[in-house]
Order: structure tokens, then C-alpha cells, then sequence
């Protein structure tokens, strides 16, 4: 899981590394989960839900 501020990681580039990332970790059967620093700190319960979602989903 990562928790990413929305403000770095408006540019391009930094999307373009982040997705590089993501690749390279389904590549070892990784999957990421990216949850934005907002929502954490706004909405734990989304976030929460986020992660179970991901994690139901893997399995």
C-alpha cells in the first residue's frame, strides 16, 4: 500500500515513475494500492474499505 500526497504526484513524471512502480510489482505479483494522504487523514473508513477491497480482490 501507498499513501501518496495528491500534490506530488500531479506531475507527468511522477505519475510516469509511480506507474513504472506499480508495473514492476504486479511483475512480482505485487499489487499495489495507492490511497491518497487526504483520504486517510479525511475519510479512514474509505481508506479502509479501499485496502479490504484490494486485498478481497487478490485472492
Amino acid at each position: 500500500m501507498f499513501c501518496d500526497g495528491g500534490r506530488y504526484h500531479r506531475s507527468g513524471a511522477k505519475q510516469k515513475k509511480d506507474a513504472a512502480i506499480s508495473e514492476r510489482l504486479r511483475g512480482f505479483g505485487i499489487s499495489p494500492v495507492r490511497i491518497d494522504g487526504r483520504t486517510i487523514v479525511n475519510d479512514l473508513t474509505a481508506a479502509a474499505d479501499a485496502v479490504e477491497e484490494a486485498l478481497k480482490t487478490a485472492k
